[in-house]
This record gives structure tokens, C-alpha cells and sequence, in this order.
């Protein structure tokens, strides 16, 4: 049985997801936007929790607003609940 995607999940999914899509490396994007490389990949793959102050800074490093980046992040939040359905 399918489970709803976590906040948290969703949230390292669209940074990944952004990152790739605009050619970044994790130090690409870190350097854009201020945060540790390393931090950046801890924040894919689990490791550490997303700040709200976390986000803006992606965000901005990834040319988005805060609410667009974490609008893509509840959708994908939905779509998991949907398909619950």
C-alpha cells in the first residue's frame, strides 16, 4: 500500500529535482545560495531537516520564490495523497 509522501521527502525531492534540472552541482547551487555544498547533498538524501529560512535561500539560489519552490512541494504532497485514493 502507497503511503503520502512527508513534507520533509517532498521537500529534498524538488531540490533535487531543481538542482538537475538547472545543470547544479551541489556546490553550484551552495555557492548560489550561500549554504555548504555538503549541506545541500544531507538535505537530498535525508540527513538533515529543511528550515523555512533553509528554503528561502534555496530557493533564491535556484532563480524560484519561496512560495513557488514550496508550492511545487505540496503539490507533489497531493499527488501522493491522491493516489491513495
Amino acid at each position: 500500500m502507497k503511503e503520502e509522501v512527508e513534507p520533509a521527502i517532498a521537500f529534498c525531492e524538488v531540490l533535487r529535482q531543481q538542482r538537475i534540472s538547472r545543470g547544479l552541482t551541489h556546490k553550484d547551487l551552495g555557492l548560489r545560495a550561500g549554504l555548504p555544498g555538503k549541506y545541500i547533498y544531507d538535505l537530498e538524501n535525508g540527513n538533515e531537516e529543511p528550515f523555512l529560512k533553509t528554503a528561502h535561500k534555496l530557493a533564491a539560489g535556484l532563480g524560484l520564490s519561496t512560495s513557488g519552490f514550496l508550492k511545487i512541494a505540496v503539490f507533489i504532497i497531493i499527488l501522493s495523497a491522491n493516489s491513495l485514493k
